[in-house]
């Protein structure tokens, strides 16, 4: 899995980057072939950090944002939103897989 960052307005850090590849190995729990995420991290303010992520998957493109008081709050926001994306996705195809067995 590829990961690209863009920071505007706000500090490159190892500690978050270190902190978003952890978060997105669970991500490959859920998805296979996760080819590419690009995450843009912004701060506006003192109190706004907002986090901004799409994750390439074969056929799909899965788009997450979220803006919290703290980067921390919406790294995690972004990650369960793209686990309930990606989940909502495999039901899909399981249903569209089991709907033509049926025919």
């Amino acid at each position: 899995m590829n990961i690209d960052y863009t920071w505007r307005n706000t500090v490159k850090s190892e500690a978050i980057e270190a902190l978003l590849e952890k978060k997105l190995e669970k991500l490959e729990k859920h998805a296979d072939h996760v080819d590419q995420i690009h995450i843009t991290l912004e701060t506006h303010g003192k109190q706004e950090h907002s986090v901004k992520a799409t994750a390439h998957l074969p056929g799909i493109e899965i788009h997450a944002h979220a803006t919290e008081e703290d980067m921390y709050k919406a790294i995690d926001a972004v990650s369960h939103k793209f686990i309930r994306q990606i989940e909502a996705h495999k039901d899909k195809l399981n249903e569209h897989r089991d709907n033509s067995h049926h025919e």
